[in-house]
């Protein structure tokens, strides 16, 4: 078949397509005319069995494939630098400021209202959860005369949590298992920074409590220290 010449017609049946686009492939390039049959223009057909098994392999749909590949790596790329951005930062306080704080406090209010996020609307509230401590509560308390202040953000990261979690694509999802783990972090900073809070200013809670329990005794232990050195 290697230096058999066919007609348009049968280049046309072989490669599935009319007889138009047969004519196109030459106008384009990707096949030529190797000679005459009285009026009929001719074609090679090892040239038309290897347009074929170009075609078989669906360039068109691999080439597709790999740029949608390559445009979700440099999402995920995207995301992960705001997951380490968010983790070098994670041990700088907020430090906020009594009109800020006030905002953010009834910031926080309005979301827990919804039960529902996108994760753009999720990853802010990472570096509050995982930043926010007992001074900035102190804060918050004073401008907004709200003495727990911490339970807002605490129910809030609970209830992101559950969302995120309980999300149709979490086992496939890098984006949504890392942000996972940065609210089960930003949690038990939470606790933490309420906890001491509490002992402090002495104001007492079930949530508190409930965290007090589930604390290490190292940590419990490094609670109690601050609180004998702040007396």
């Amino acid at each position: 078949m290697s230096s058999e010449l066919i007609t348009v017609n049968e280049a046309s049946r072989i490669l599935g397509v009319s007889v138009r686009t047969i004519r196109r492939y030459v106008s384009t390039g990707l096949l030529q005319y190797k000679g005459n049959r009285g009026s009929a223009k001719l074609l090679s057909a090892t040239d038309v069995g290897d347009l074929r098994r170009t075609k078989d392999t669906n360039p068109v749909i691999r080439r597709r494939e790999t740029i949608e590949l390559r445009a979700k790596l440099q999402r995920l790329e995207a995301q992960m630098e705001t997951v380490l951005r968010i983790l070098d930062a994670k041990d700088t306080p907020i430090g906020v400021s009594p009109e800020y704080g006030k905002t953010l406090l009834q910031y926080c209010l309005d979301q827990l209202k919804r039960g529902a996020w996108t994760e753009d609307e999720v990853k802010p509230w990472l570096e509050v959860f995982l930043r926010i401590d007992e001074t900035d509560f102190m804060t918050i308390a004073v401008s907004s005369k709200e003495p727990k202040p911490w339970k807002p953000f605490l129910l809030l990261n609970m209830e992101m949590a559950r969302h995120v979690s309980t999300h149709e694509d979490y086992q496939t999802s890098l984006t949504l298992q890392s942000s996972h783990k940065l609210l089960c972090e930003g949690r038990r900073r939470l606790r933490m920074s309420a906890l001491i809070f509490q002992d402090l200013y002495s104001v007492s809670d079930p949530l508190l409590e409930e965290a007090r329990r589930a604390l290490p005794g190292s940590v419990a232990d490094a609670v109690e220290e601050i609180v004998r050195l702040s007396q």
